[in-house]
């Protein structure tokens, strides 16, 4: 998830124990790791989480950006090469181009919408924070399971359409 939250995880059984409002499922205060409040890890430590936290949030970042350009300039480069390389010549196996095409359009939907479910995640982990929000699930909600899901899923589109696009190209440069 973009925001470094870790996903807590669900307990099978409830518990007859009261959680208190910042509490999630298996037991542990949410943002706070192993349990332990954040006070009470030493100051390079905190700060060392910190780091990782935000270097979290960066990779995600430039993970959305890196799919969206790569995809949209991937598409944008194989209209290129059909028509400048392959040109009025009728194309061998046009169902590969297609389908690599596919690949990248739904890629870039992926990750559009991985940034649009990203956004209730967010909003979802601070009202469980905040104490506002049902504090029983994961932290972020569905949309924080959506959000990993769809990131997942526009990576491996992006290399589908990288592998169909090659066997294209291969094929039509005999």
């Amino acid at each position: 998830m973009p925001n470094g939250w870790d996903p807590v995880p669900v307990q099978k059984k409830r518990t007859k124990r009261t959680r208190t409002k910042t509490q999630a499922r298996g037991g542990r205060p949410i943002g706070e790791p192993n349990g332990q409040p954040l006070a009470a890890l030493d100051a390079q430590t905190q700060e060392y989480r910190m780091f990782l936290l935000e270097a979290d949030r960066k990779t995600q970042e430039d993970y959305d950006k890196a799919i969206l350009s790569l995809a949209a300039g991937a598409l944008g480069i194989s209209i290129a090469f059909v028509k400048d390389i392959i040109g009025d010549v009728p194309a061998t196996r046009p169902d590969l181009l297609a389908v690599a095409w596919a690949a990248w359009a739904s890629s870039i939907a992926c990750a559009l919408v991985s940034l649009y479910s990203a956004r209730f995640a967010i909003r979802k982990a601070i009202s469980q924070v905040d104490g506002t929000g049902p504090s029983h699930e994961r932290v972020g909600g569905r949309a924080s399971l959506l959000t990993s899901s769809l990131n997942a899923l526009a990576g491996a589109l992006f290399l589908a359409g990288v592998v169909f696009m090659s066997v294209f190209a291969i094929n039509n440069l005999r």
